[in-house]
């Protein structure tokens, strides 16, 4: 049986157990219970900590997570720099699907080194992203900030993942980005 996820605090513990399997029971944006502890960026985290290393199934339900503002600034700890995004990775034939994200990005400019930067995950290794829509991602950063593959879906798709039936609307930001290759939805 899934465990069902209805809020950030839920969002934020699959970390806990990522090799599990999830869905999303419902939309989650910036009036949902615990964004401001977990997501807002004015809280003492800085923002969303990437789910690392996720090796279960995330089924969203066709529910939407909207508004969600990444931790990109140096030295955080327990920030993952190698991959960034809602999953850090998704790795080890997990899937997700059935997603729609919205109002993903940095929220305010970053300055830092990224290597796999994207809504969905920084990087998707061995692992299927289905039916997974992403609507206006933005990324602002200072002219002094690095990341190697940037993909509003995925930083970086490697080693037999598939991409199936996703779609990309909407991609902003200053991009004064150097250095970068874009990746998967860029």
């Amino acid at each position: 049986m899934p465990v069902e996820v209805s809020n950030w605090g839920e969002l934020n513990n699959i970390r806990i157990e990522p090799s599990e399997d999830y869905v999303l029971a419902n939309d989650l944006d910036s009036n949902t219970s615990g964004y401001q502890e977990y997501v807002d960026q004015n809280n003492s985290r800085g923002g969303w900590r990437p789910i690392p290393n996720f090796t279960g199934t995330f089924n969203g339900q066709n529910n939407e997570i909207r508004d969600l503002r990444q931790i990109v600034e140096p030295n955080n700890e327990g920030v993952n720099y190698d991959n960034a995004g809602l999953f850090g990775e998704i790795t080890s034939s997990s899937t997700v699907q059935n997603l729609t994200i919205s109002n993903f990005g940095t929220g305010t400019n970053f300055s830092g080194d990224i290597r796999r930067y994207g809504a969905v995950a920084g990087r998707v290794n061995n692992s299927t992203v289905s039916n997974v829509r992403v609507e206006d991602f933005n990324l602002d950063s200072d002219n002094n900030s690095s990341i190697d593959y940037i993909g509003a879906l995925a930083g970086r798709v490697t080693n037999s993942s598939t991409i199936e039936h996703c779609y990309v609307d909407g991609t902003s930001g200053n991009n004064d980005v150097r250095g970068y290759r874009h990746g998967t939805g860029g």
